[in-house]
This record gives structure tokens, sequence and C-alpha cells, in this order.
């Protein structure tokens, strides 16, 4: 049996990444970046339902949403890893 996350995938990036608000995760520098980068990369795509991975791409890199969790999560990574 997987472990839920019991706040939303978003809320969750945020804390672990020290932000006070949700909108910081959207100002990190290229460093903190990579940070998130890997927490996302190591946050299995099944233990987060598809609407917050898509949630947080949309939210995070203004891509729309994916047909699946693990598709979304992907984009989300990607984007995460090449942003300037």
């Amino acid at each position: 049996m997987s472990e839920k996350n019991v706040f939303p995938l978003l809320e969750t990036l945020a804390r672990r990444m020290g932000c006070e608000y949700l909108s910081d995760l959207k100002y990190l520098d290229t460093t903190s970046r990579g940070v998130l980068a890997g927490l996302v990369s190591r946050t299995p795509a099944g233990q987060v339902p598809r609407e917050e991975w898509n949630d947080a791409l949309t939210y995070l890199t203004g891509q729309d949403p994916q047909p699946d969790a693990e598709t979304a999560r992907r984009a989300l990574l990607q984007a995460l890893e090449t942003f300037p």
C-alpha cells in the first residue's frame, strides 16, 4: 500500500523548500529550482493525484494539463531542470 500525501503537492513542495508563501515557489533562483526538481524527481507519480501534478505544472510553468500523473510529473521536472 502506498502512502498518500496529506497536503496538496504545491503546499508540500513549498513547505519542504522553506517558502513562507506558496507563490515563493515561482521565484526560486536556479540553485533552489534544482533542489525543487530533486524533490519532484523523488516523488512517485502515483503518490500524488493527477490533478495535483497538473496544478503544479500549470502554476509553476504555465503549461497545459497533461492526461496522466506521470506525464504531468515528467513535464514539471523537465521545466524545472531546463529553466534558465
